[in-house]
């Protein structure tokens, strides 16, 4: 049997590995703007990088929200589409072990799929994901260059905008520690008050 390669076409990112034996080998992550762009140039590098010819490659599985632009094989490889819920169940029981499982997937965006066994369901999601934390670092940071962010992040502080137990509590709740967060950006409109009355250093002067 040959090389099986599997591609997730994602919102912002498409996500690669190639199957042998039933080995994950070389996962691999290629950033683009446009989908098909992404796909092809993910292929590409993924089989210059790993020394695979087409001929060694069995199949092509597609999934992800832009595998919809895909409608002919790949370079005249059999190619096959599959739903990304599915995907996600049977990769998270794959790498799990496990039979039971909550998935969640945080990619663009968040979806939930349920593993019972051998079914697999959707059973929700919500907008909040990488693009949002692109999205707002673009828009209040001028940047969207993630390793900066997470610099960035490593040099904040939480408490100085998230509201915590013990800022409206002076004792733990059941199952939850003062230090525990009881709402994101809580604490912003404080600071942004504080800031909007305080005297400007020219005022000072």
């Amino acid at each position: 049997m040959g090389v099986v390669i599997g591609i997730d076409v994602g919102g912002s990112t498409t996500k690669i590995i190639g199957v042998e034996n039933k080995s994950i080998q070389s996962p691999m992550f290629v950033k683009a703007t446009d989908p098909v762009t992404s796909l092809f140039g993910a292929f590409g590098k993924y089989i210059y990088d790993n020394g695979i010819t087409l001929p060694e490659i069995e199949m092509v599985m597609l999934t992800g929200v832009g595998s919809a632009f895909i409608d002919q094989p790949l370079y005249g490889l059999p190619t096959a589409k599959t739903d990304e819920f599915l995907a996600n169940g049977l990769g998270a029981k794959y790498a799990a072990s496990l039979e039971n499982l909550i998935v969640v997937s945080m990619g663009t965006g968040t979806s939930f799929v349920k593993v019972e066994g051998p079914h697999i369901q959707h059973i929700g999601g919500i907008g909040i994901g990488g693009g949002t934390l692109l999205g707002l670092s673009r828009l209040l940071l001028k940047t969207q260059d993630i390793h900066l962010i997470a610099e960035m992040a490593r040099k904040g502080t939480l408490t100085n905008i998230d509201l915590q137990i013990q800022d409206i509590c002076n004792r733990p709740l059941p199952d939850l520690p003062l230090d525990a967060t009881a709402s994101n950006f809580g604490k912003l409109s404080d600071i942004a008050c504080l800031l909007y009355t305080s005297p400007s250093p020219r005022d000072r002067g």
